[in-house]
């Protein structure tokens, strides 16, 4: 359910602005979901390749998950 979500809002986003990535936690605001079933649906997600990601480094210097939707490239 929540991976229909993401996908959903990934897509309408896309369409909208195509320069727009998004972290786990801009997900989990808009969607007013729960960190831990964000997240697990994301991993699932990136590792069948349904979605895009890079990782950038915060100012924390932790690594940081960006999102978009992925177009048949």
């Amino acid at each position: 359910m929540s991976q229909e979500r993401i996908i959903n809002l990934l897509k309408r986003h896309y369409k909208k602005c195509r320069e727009r990535w998004f972290t786990a936690k801009d997900i989990e605001k808009k969607l007013g979901l729960a960190n831990a079933s964000v997240t697990r649906a994301l991993k699932k997600m990136r590792e069948s390749r349904m979605i895009r990601y890079k990782t950038i480094k915060n100012v924390l210097n932790d690594e940081v998950f960006l999102y978009r939707h992925r177009v048949n490239e």
